[in-house]
């Protein structure tokens, strides 16, 4: 391949990268000169599997909270970023923790939702309970 064809692909794949991260992320990475050199500096600031990072996602979930006119999408996509963050530095988390974090999460215009949530798993553990019994 051409060199002015080799460094019109790598200028591009560059925009495209820069073009998908959020200004925060951008401000980090904005001298960055080469695709490579920018998916390196991705991967050690946000992919680092340190205690450090794992403290500040399980911080952003524990205190994850949705504003009250903010659309449900919105939340969902929020925390499920968290969710995903945390899986890929190897966190496990079951599913019903997730629930309740999310049922929690919600603003206290959604009690109802809360309250059926928690008469739901109440229900569950008890057949749980009763399905071990017999």
């Amino acid at each position: 391949m051409a060199d002015d064809k080799w460094e019109e692909l790598e200028e591009n794949a560059l925009s495209a990268i820069q073009l998908c991260l959020a200004p925060h992320a951008l401000r980090e990475v904005l001298y960055k000169t080469t695709g490579v050199d920018l998916w390196v500096r991705l991967e050690e600031l946000y992919m680092t599997k340190s205690l450090t990072n794992k403290i500040q996602l399980k911080d952003r979930l524990y205190t994850f909270k949705m504003a009250e006119s903010s659309p449900v999408q919105k939340l969902l996509n929020d925390f499920n970023s968290i969710i995903v963050d945390l899986e890929n530095l190897d966190v496990e988390i079951e599913d019903e923790d997730k629930t309740l974090w999310l049922v929690v999460s919600l603003p206290s215009s959604y009690n109802t939702s809360r309250k059926f949530y928690c008469m739901a798993t109440t229900t569950l553990h008890l057949l749980r309970i009763l399905s071990l019994t017999y």
